[in-house]
């Protein structure tokens, strides 16, 4: 590890009030900072990636994280080093996406970021709506517009992943509001599908999914992501796409943030799954 690589780790350590590197043009997210300073290396790398890389493995035209020198000193073997640089260059796209005027160079917080891709993804929320409650919204209404797309036995399968029994006679439709429920209700069963979306657009955009080695249960779900299942969620990564070039990068790290603070909430989950 290199001298600035391990300075900037020293500056950062979480405590109650964590010390946060901030920048001339950076908007405060103290929450954000601190959730993802305890995240995995390999979660922040894929987080790192999206807003970094196109769909075609080509830096983005107007990234700036990879010019940056602690970039170079600590990815990808010390990403938690990287969360201020990484925040600040996801703000700098949420501000692309959000219509403000003499900004002069600032970024727009997260719960701005959330709140632009909620209504480009039509989700419905109030404004007294929290942000992690607000993630949940929006993987939920990803799920309803996928749902439609899939066949009743890639339901099933996707039952199955979530512990679901369901009967022999349940109609297609049956099994998408069984879903639906299960993943409204929040627990274990919604991690499951968090995990799934996650995982599949980490592949549809990087070429790779989620660590396997960062998340035990994915090694019981790898045939999900085989096969019409995979279509169907290239189908979801398409509405994506079209939303917009600063969306490609917005609504896929909300996604990967959304189970970067599952994962860090609920452990215990992956855990009981490792082999």
């Amino acid at each position: 590890m290199s001298d600035l690589c391990g300075i900037l780790v020293r500056q950062i350590k979480v405590d109650r009030k964590p010390l946060i590197l901030t920048y001339k043009n950076m908007t405060q997210d103290y929450e954000l900072l601190e959730l993802l300073q305890k995240a995995d290396n390999e979660d922040l790398k894929v987080l790192s990636d999206i807003i970094t890389t196109n769909k075609k493995g080509n830096r983005r035209f107007n990234e700036s994280l990879t010019q940056k020198a602690d970039y170079a000193a600590c990815y990808p073997h010390n990403m938690r080093a990287l969360v201020p640089d990484i925040v600040n260059e996801l703000q700098r796209y949420g501000a692309n996406t959000v219509m403000t005027l003499l900004r002069g160079g600032n970024g727009v917080s997260y719960h701005t970021i959330l709140r632009d891709v909620a209504k480009k993804l039509k989700v419905s929320y109030s404004k007294h709506t929290n942000d992690e409650n607000l993630e949940r919204y929006i993987l939920q209404k990803l799920f309803d517009d996928i749902a439609t797309k899939m066949s009743e036995e890639e339901l099933r399968s996707l039952a199955e992943s979530m512990n679901i029994r369901l009967g022999i006679g349940y109609s297609k439709q049956a099994i998408i509001t069984v879903l639906q429920a299960a993943i409204r209700r929040g627990g274990f069963q919604s991690y499951i599908w968090i995990v799934v979306a996650a995982n599949a657009i980490s592949r549809a955009l990087l070429g790779r999914g989620l660590s396997l080695a960062a998340n035990a249960i994915l090694t019981r779900m790898t045939s999900l992501f085989a096969g019409p299942f995979g279509v169907a969620f290239n189908i979801l990564w398409t509405t994506i796409d079209l939303a917009g070039a600063a969306y490609r990068v917005t609504i896929p790290a909300v996604i990967q943030i959304a189970y970067i603070r599952n994962k860090s909430r609920n452990a215990e989950w992956d855990c009981q799954n490792r082999p």
